[in-house]
């Protein structure tokens, strides 16, 4: 009892230290900061000016996240997520779905505590890393459980459409990605860069000559739901028109209107694999309510990116839990969404927002749970209320 004490103190004390040398380290992003934002660097200086004071001022600013390209140069990123660290010794906070902290600490947790001290008191005072002396567009995703493991829905929604903002850079800037690609993330690299040769972050630090930054303004880390709540789990490192750029680029490539697709049900219910979290418990009761309102079976993700990409153009009704199988909506030419809820997740509205910037009809069963595995979020759901919420 006692040693499980000392142990939760000790643990708490650690996150404590973290979290100050944090406050310390941390260099946030202000929207059109005047030193290394793109965003400043045009003809219309006065107005730009204005727009700054404006949008600090909040008069009657669009209520919508912003996106701003900053330049960094002379930086060492540190593995596994390339968390970069300038010359001053700041680590520059970047938006993303998994915040500073969790970075920081994986970060720590992947190098050591003592072999990050090292790697950061030799950079800053002056010892030489490999380089790369490329100009390049940080593309490193910061989601998924591991750096291993990067997840399908939030590389589409924020990784993937910040690549507009690559299209203001010549063709000399590279882009920066992560170490052994996932399938997916291959294919659609290969779909949106022409001219941009691709660099794998090698899971050693390495300094750099310049970055390209593309990040959400950091006055949204609370930013408005579509509920007009506060969420931070509804924040995107993405903006509105650049998720729109995004589908409608992919969709234009691939020349969906020139292919005949065989035919293919109408409404769908998207399966999970059985090896991921968030399993349905009593799916056989399940089941036989799918059948009845004539629901089909689709796993997202069996066939190529290119087969899910071009079935989802032809869906109408597509249903499942919240998870990243419904991030495919983005590719849907019209129709209705339906996401299952769990309790834990009720926050949540990333696909709420995503129907109304696509102009789909978006429905929502906040599920009825008997039973719930916290480990690995299995749910049993009430098919009673679930059929009458269906209806």
């Amino acid at each position: 009892m006692v040693y499980a004490k000392l142990f939760n103190f000790y643990k708490k004390f650690q996150f404590t230290l973290l979290r100050l040398s944090l406050l310390i380290f941390k260099k946030r992003y202000i929207f059109n900061n005047f030193r290394n934002s793109l965003n400043f660097k045009r003809s219309n200086k006065l107005k730009a000016i204005f727009d700054f004071i404006k949008y600090n001022l909040k008069f009657n600013y669009k209520k919508d996240q912003f996106i701003n390209v900053f330049i960094e140069e002379d930086l060492l990123l540190l593995p596994p997520y390339g968390l970069p660290i300038n010359r001053k010794g700041q680590i520059i906070a970047l938006s993303c779905q998994t915040n500073l902290f969790k970075i920081f600490y994986r970060t720590l947790k992947y190098l050591g505590i003592k072999r990050f001290l090292i790697i950061y008191i030799k950079f800053l005072i002056g010892f030489k890393f490999d380089r790369i002396n490329d100009p390049l567009f940080f593309l490193i995703p910061r989601h998924g459980y591991t750096y291993k493991s990067p997840n399908y829905c939030h590389w589409l929604s924020e990784d993937l459409p910040r690549l507009r903002y690559l299209l203001q850079l010549d063709d000399s800037v590279k882009v920066l990605v992560n170490s052994d690609l996932k399938k997916f993330q291959k294919y659609f690299l290969e779909l949106l860069i022409k001219n941009n040769d691709i660099i794998e972050f090698d899971l050693k630090p390495i300094s750099l000559s310049k970055l390209y930054i593309a990040a959400v303004d950091q006055k949204f880390d609370h930013y408005k739901d579509v509920n007009n709540k506060i969420n931070t789990q509804n924040k995107m490192n993405s903006d509105k028109e650049s998720r729109l750029w995004l589908r409608n680029t992919i969709l234009e490539n691939l020349k969906l209107n020139d292919i005949k697709v065989i035919e293919i049900p109408k409404r769908v219910f998207l399966m999970r694999n059985k090896n991921e979290r968030r399993q349905i418990l009593n799916f056989i009761d399940f089941n036989n309510i799918l059948l009845k309102y004539n629901f089909s079976f689709y796993f997202p993700g069996l066939e190529s990116n290119e087969e899910d990409i071009k079935n989802f153009n032809k869906f109408e009704i597509i249903m499942g839990l919240n998870g990243a199988g419904l991030s495919n909506l983005l590719f849907m030419k019209k129709g209705d969404v339906i996401e299952l809820v769990p309790p834990r997740k009720k926050n949540h509205y990333w696909f709420h927002q995503m129907c109304i910037e696509y102009k789909l009809n978006y429905h929502r069963i906040n599920l009825d749970v008997s039973n719930t595995v916290i480990e690995n979020e299995n749910i049993e759901i009430n098919i009673d209320k679930f059929e009458i919420n269906l209806n």
